[in-house]
């Protein structure tokens, strides 16, 4: 991973989800049950020419990233997977994946690992979300192109989802117990300075939302419930950053703990399991 600013990041996770994004190319992708909690991706470029992909932050990759949303009867089933950041910049041919015109790809992940499946029986599960991808010859992303997916019912058996949910994330624990959170003295400067930038930037945002600034561009909303959400995430974002690395319950790491940093990958954290942030300053 490149080393930034990335703490700055930490804005961008919170209102991601909240942009509308223009799809610019043909794409159909259709997810399917394989056993008991595994599930398979077919993506479809129907247009006419190639489509270069990338793979980092997508359906593509291989990272514990939220792939699909997962739902029992009205109630979400949570995610405890990792939030990337990608830098876009300097990609390498290896960061992408091309799909030929009419071409079909798949990939097969399992749902278990990252949604807590346990109470068994039946879920509604579905993928919506994007593909950013460059034009032939280059590795500069020129666009996104928005999906959505089927939605499927699937049946499953709580008792054996369970066991796959809790080795994955035993297997996770254990990596962080093994590998240790101490940056060096180099990382450690390059850290503070971004920490610093991080709490500016969320106390900018946070004056921001409650001025009501692009409150409606980027939430949709300027209801008061919507203005004191947006300023409490804010508020906790710049108080976070401000006490890693002394008294804060955050935990910052300097190494890839969960195995995510593939090209364009800057930072990553896991907001479904603990308050963990990963990045890669300079040694």
């Amino acid at each position: 991973m490149k080393a930034l600013t990335i703490f700055s990041c930490l804005a961008t996770l919170a209102n991601a989800a909240a942009v509308n994004l223009q799809g610019e190319a043909p794409l159909v992708v259709k997810i399917e049950q394989v056993g008991n909690s595994e599930l398979k991706a077919s993506i479809t470029n129907t247009g006419n020419e190639a489509l270069k992909v990338l793979k980092a932050g997508s359906i593509l990759d291989s990272s514990p990233i939220e792939k699909v949303k997962v739902s029992q009867g009205a109630n979400k089933v949570p995610f405890s997977g990792i939030r990337l950041y990608i830098h876009t910049a300097d990609l390498q041919d290896e960061a992408f994946q091309v799909i030929g015109a009419k071409e079909t790809i798949e990939v097969q992940w399992d749902a278990a690992q990252l949604h807590d499946l346990s109470a068994g029986g039946a879920f509604s599960i579905s993928a919506e979300g994007s593909l950013r991808y460059a034009e032939q010859g280059s590795n500069q992303i020129a666009g996104q192109v928005v999906y959505g997916s089927n939605v499927i019912h699937a049946k499953v058996d709580g008792a054996q989802a369970a066991k796959v949910h809790n080795a994955f994330h035993e297997a996770q624990k254990a990596k962080r117990i093994v590998i240790q959170s101490d940056c060096s003295s180099s990382q450690k400067t390059v850290v503070n300075a971004a920490l610093g930038v991080a709490k500016t930037y969320a106390q900018n945002a946070q004056a921001a939302a409650s001025a009501g600034t692009k409150l409606q561009e980027y939430f949709k909303s300027t209801s008061t419930t919507t203005k004191n959400t947006v300023v409490d995430v804010f508020n906790k974002i710049a108080t976070s950053v401000a006490n890693s690395g002394t008294s804060g319950s955050a935990k910052l790491y300097c190494t890839d703990v969960a195995d995510a940093c593939t090209d364009g990958v800057v930072a990553y954290t896991s907001p479904g399991t603990s308050n963990e942030f990963v990045s890669s300053p300079p040694s």
